[in-house]
């Protein structure tokens, strides 16, 4: 899961909670994930798309609950929420893809795919983990049976 700076949104503060207050909560979830508290880690971030609904973060890390409990409908929801607040968040495209992979849906996987490659090409994507999450999805990608 990805980091987040110390400022998010003013929108946030008009829902009852400060920037750092959101972006503990989801530091928490986070640990929770970390530590293998799936299902806690999921109320957290349930209730933080809720209360910070353009929160990129926590809708990736959602995706990511919903992939381990295999509700691959609902972590697909979630991927494109992150999109539409960063379109070009490659997390969430990776995340994206992984999901289509899992439901057989090539075409769209390899768009996907396609476009994180531009990113990475372009010198947008600089984490190492993300880089080497893309190679294992284009593998799976390219070794289809």
């Amino acid at each position: 899961m990805e980091r987040v700076p110390a400022r998010t949104s003013n929108d946030l503060i008009k829902k009852g909670y400060s920037d750092e207050e959101v972006i503990f909560i989801y530091e928490l979830a986070l640990q929770g994930l970390e530590n293998g508290q799936i299902r806690w880690a999921a109320t957290l971030l349930h209730g933080l798309v809720e209360v910070a609904p353009d929160f990129c973060p926590a809708w990736i890390a959602r995706s990511y609950t919903f992939m381990y409990e295999k509700d691959y409908d609902q972590a697909v929801f979630c991927s494109r929420q992150a999109l539409r607040i960063q379109p070009a968040n490659p997390a969430a495209l990776l995340y994206l893809v992984s999901c289509m992979l899992t439901l057989d849906d090539y075409n769209s996987a390899g768009t996907y795919l396609g476009e994180v490659s531009e990113l990475i090409e372009a010198g947008r994507v600089t984490d190492t983990r993300l880089v080497r999450l893309f190679r294992m999805l284009l593998a799976r990608f390219q070794n289809r049976g």
